[in-house]
């Protein structure tokens, strides 16, 4: 099976002629279209964008030209999804970042309230409130924690997928 990467290629007869040059019999082509459709069902072969990855079945009637070559253009497949799969990590892990960010500066926020002068008075006046403010900060401790360790764990899962994409290329032929 070939793998094609759609070029300026808007439908499914554009790229049937870049990439088989030689004629093929009204029966030949469709019976290769319906193959193509069946090794694609998620795409729409009559609406192509550039970048779009291909499966060809092998065909006796319809084999591809030697003028095209499959390779190259997997190989441009492989490090488009490389480098969008790359980009998504780095993506996730910055949007990661910035949440956490700004979790933290939420919970500064908040453990800024104990410090004012009623919060105090109040706390050192009445054993309820006092216990109550404890379990307060209490929680945005172990909330600023968890979301710490969480972050690392997520950041570590990134770093595996980033190492496993590389990894990518010692798969292919």
């Amino acid at each position: 099976m070939a793998v094609v990467v759609v070029g300026r290629e808007t439908n499914f007869k554009q790229l049937r002629e870049r990439v088989f040059r030689e004629r093929l019999s009204k029966a030949a082509s469709a019976r290769l279209e319906a193959a193509v459709r069946e090794a694609n069902p998620h795409l729409d072969l009559s609406a192509l964008s550039p970048g779009m990855i291909v499966e060809v079945p092998d065909l006796a009637e319809a084999k591809p030209s030697r003028e095209v070559d499959l390779g190259d253009d997997a190989g441009r497949a492989e490090r488009a999804i490389k480098e969008i799969i790359m980009r998504s990590v780095q993506d996730l892990n910055e949007a990661a970042g910035r949440l956490e960010k700004d979790a933290s500066s939420e919970r500064e926020r908040l453990s800024r309230f104990f410090d004012f002068e009623e919060v105090v008075t109040a706390a050192e006046s009445d054993e309820l409130i006092r216990a109550e403010l404890d379990e307060f900060r209490n929680a945005l401790a172990r909330e600023e924690d968890a979301a710490k360790e969480q972050l690392a764990r997520l950041q570590k899962v990134m770093a595996v997928w980033a190492e496993e994409v590389e990894a990518i290329d010692t798969l292919l032929p």
